[in-house]
């Protein structure tokens, strides 16, 4: 769904970032439903993610992502960056300065068409390097 359209996007220049400019990486907060849907679609990715049970909180941990709203109404709180962001919905992509932590951008993509199923592009707030 959404989530995937965005990552066919980072996907297609993650290598290109990475290995050409050596300044960037893409850590995986996982907002899955359960672990078997993170280890499906994850598998296929070329970035890193925070293990699915840190992101969500499973097996007694915190959780530091995203958490969804069926998940929050069943009790489990929402995740330390997902409160600390003031995420209200998924996907999302916050680009971080990794030296300070500060937030770099928290609109570096936008929706192709009027409909999320349509794709991202990279907005002129996207970091240099990621636009060329």
């Amino acid at each position: 769904m959404t989530i995937h359209k965005i990552a066919d996007v980072c996907r297609h220049d993650y290598h290109r970032q990475t290995l050409e400019s050596n300044d960037t990486e893409i850590v995986l907060l996982s907002c899955d439903n359960d672990q078997a849907a993170f280890d499906e679609w994850f598998g296929q990715q070329p970035w890193a993610a925070a293990p699915y049970e840190v992101a969500q909180g499973e097996n007694g941990k915190a959780p530091i992502g995203y958490v969804r709203k069926a998940k929050r109404d069943a009790g489990k709180p929402q995740g330390t960056l997902g409160e600390h962001f003031k995420l209200a919905s998924v996907p999302q992509l916050i680009v971080l300065d990794g030296a300070t932590g500060t937030v770099v951008t928290d609109k570096p993509m936008e929706q192709a068409g009027t409909k999320s199923d349509q794709g991202y592009n990279w907005t002129d707030l996207a970091p240099e390097t990621w636009l060329k």
